[in-house]
């Protein structure tokens, strides 16, 4: 059996973690955003945009994570 190493050492875990997470926040935001475009209610749209925007740091710390991280071979 081979030795099992930590899945967070890998720079592709946090990548993948993060094109994922930005992702599940980015097509939610942007449907909710263009429903209440769609109902003339622009406040809650711009709104909706407005708090995504501020959720798109997270992703950019991961990217961060999996550059400084090591994997020894």
């Amino acid at each position: 059996m081979p030795d099992s190493k930590k899945l967070t050492q890998y720079q592709s875990f946090w990548i993948v973690s993060g094109i994922f997470f930005y992702f599940s926040l980015r097509i939610p935001a942007f449907l909710f955003a263009h429903y209440f475009d769609m109902q003339q209610n622009i406040p809650v749209a711009k709104a909706i945009i407005s708090v995504y925007n501020y959720s798109e740091i997270i992703p950019y710390l991961l990217f961060i994570k999996a550059m400084t991280c090591k994997t020894e071979e």
